[in-house]
């Protein structure tokens, strides 16, 4: 049930991160970098957009997996 938790939360805060701040995050990053290349620019973009996304999705685990410790299954008998 735990895990159950923080995967549900992972997903949230991803899906959140994705279509609310991952492209503002590098739309500000790479608009403060010098590029020679168009290519090169939109690499980054992407990497940083996709970074972004992988850290709130591995935020939101870590917040469901603490807030999942509530509803963990105990052993029965205790």
């Amino acid at each position: 049930m735990r895990i159950l938790v923080a995967m549900v939360f992972a997903l949230a805060a991803a899906g959140f991160a994705t279509f609310t701040i991952s492209h503002n995050v590098a739309d500000n990053i790479v608009a403060n970098q010098h590029f020679t290349m168009p290519g090169e620019a939109a690499r980054i973009h992407a990497l940083i957009y996709m970074a972004t996304n992988f850290l709130a999705l591995l935020c939101g685990y870590v917040v469901g997996w603490l807030l999942g410790y509530a509803v963990r299954r105990r052993p029965q008998g205790h």
